[in-house]
């Protein structure tokens, strides 16, 4: 319902004005005008903002016979779609779809998990920008799992973009994240190897970033693969050792173990 003022005069000559509801003519045609309607809107982004009109607009926009999602569209709208779900794993289809936003530099929804897990295959080095806004859009987030996987040999070269060629990529970013301030408390990294040098420097140092800013932070869990010999984890030990911290309550743990499933993992 819509409600229009109505001008009226009293017996003095006063003009006075008086609410008094209309019919909502548009809301009342029917399914098949209004999808219509809507087909001529300039793009699929302003039908679905019908939405907020009224319930009877909210599921209208998606029987629109031509529905056109640019990638930056589409990924902001599974985000905000999701912003009510405390527990969030990501698959590497979506981290890529996150990258692609974060490299064109669209602005991250702001969602409420407080468990977000990545599982993004064999590319970390391309998985960077799709983790970086994840986490950016997560700023309640208290638990970040990650699962690492031998990549093939990347060189710095093969993404010049990433900015990851002797320098600390998450520095580079100078972005903020807020789950660091007063939220993360559990960071698990799995799948952690010599088998690629790239991979490896950009493990740890997102690992030591975290160190250095998540300031609630309670565990960082390490863990090594299993084929990973005595030298490596003595050298990864020295390595984490060294990390400056920013919590006082930080415990930094080592291990050595097989990488979960992609569904056990937020739960251990």
């Amino acid at each position: 319902m819509i409600t229009l003022p109505q001008h009226r005069t009293d017996e003095m000559g006063t003009k006075t004005v008086k609410m008094e509801e209309k019919e909502d003519r548009i809301s009342a045609l029917p399914d098949s005008v209004i999808h219509d309607i809507l087909s001529f809107l300039p793009s699929t982004k302003k039908a679905i903002q019908t939405s907020v009109l009224s319930k009877r607009w909210q599921n209208q926009w998606t029987h629109v016979p031509v529905l056109i999602f640019g990638l930056s569209e589409l990924g902001r709208m599974m985000l905000e779609q999701l912003h009510h779900v405390k527990e969030l794993n990501i698959g590497r289809c979506f981290i890529k779809t996150l990258s692609a936003l974060e490299m064109t530099g669209v602005s991250s929804p702001l969602i409420n998990n407080k468990c977000l897990s990545f599982d993004g295959g064999p590319n970390f080095v391309e998985n960077l920008p799709g983790i970086a806004y994840a986490i950016r859009s997560s700023p309640e987030l208290e638990k970040l799992v990650i699962i690492l996987h031998r990549d093939k040999c990347f060189t710095p070269y093969d993404y010049p973009d990433l900015n990851v060629s002797g320098e600390n990529y998450w520095n580079l970013k100078g972005a903020v994240f807020y789950c660091l301030v007063s939220h993360l408390k559990i960071v698990k990294i799995y799948g952690l190897s010599d088998a690629v040098d790239l991979q490896l420097k950009l493990a740890l140092n997102f690992v030591e970033f975290l160190l250095k800013n998540a300031r609630v932070l309670e565990r960082m869990v390490v863990i090594v693969e299993v084929g990973c010999g005595a030298a490596f984890m003595f050298k990864a030990s020295q390595k984490l050792l060294s990390f400056s911290r920013s919590s006082p309550y930080a415990v930094v743990e080592l291990l050595r173990a097989r990488s979960p499933k992609i569904l056990e993992y937020a739960s251990h």
